[in-house]
């Protein structure tokens, strides 16, 4: 399933850029341009988890897969399927809860999302406390943090990896009782 993630990304790459309108239509936007507060509402839902699979360029898709990848791969076997597929989304899903929370504290006049950092570092979270990887996971989500550009961008991440690092402490206590 792992595969199966990373895949559907790199399909989704190219589907971007060559069906007009579909980047925009799956991106996280505030605000919302729907006519409507409550279509507003369920475009941003679903958004909310649709974000994950759009890339601004080749090199943000790359990088975020290999990430998934590097962290996923040593992951994946020992929480399973339901398991990665919750984290990721739930990443993700945090990622941008915190970027709508920094958006309604600071708004700017149109903020975007997009990416799957927020999901690979809530992989990397859990990592932290299931995975014989935990210093490489520890030291890479600092460099995450140091190479964001943007205040949004940190928030979205550290959504991210607070959602993966509470993931972890839970299935680790719970494998050790």
């Amino acid at each position: 399933m792992l595969f199966a993630v990373i895949l559907w990304n790199f399909i989704m790459f190219p589907l971007c850029r060559i069906w007009p309108g579909l980047e925009t239509t799956l991106m996280l936007r505030f605000p919302a341009e729907v006519s409507t507060p409550l279509l507003a509402l369920l475009v941003s839902m679903m958004r909310a988890f649709t974000y994950t699979f759009i890339h601004s360029g080749a090199l943000h898709l790359c990088a975020n897969m290999l990430w998934l990848l590097i962290f996923g791969y040593s992951l994946y076997p020992r929480i399973g399927t339901l398991r990665f597929f919750s984290l990721y989304f739930g990443g993700g899903l945090a990622g941008a809860v915190t970027f709508a929370l920094l958006f309604s504290l600071c708004p700017e006049p149109r903020a975007s999302l997009c990416g799957a950092s927020a999901a690979g570092l809530a992989i990397t979270g859990a990592s932290i406390f299931l995975t014989p990887r935990r210093g490489l996971a520890a030291i890479a989500t600092l460099l995450t943090f140091a190479a964001s550009p943007s205040l949004p961008s940190i928030a979205t991440h550290a959504g991210g990896l607070l959602t993966g690092l509470a993931a972890g402490l839970l299935w680790k206590s719970r494998a050790s009782a």
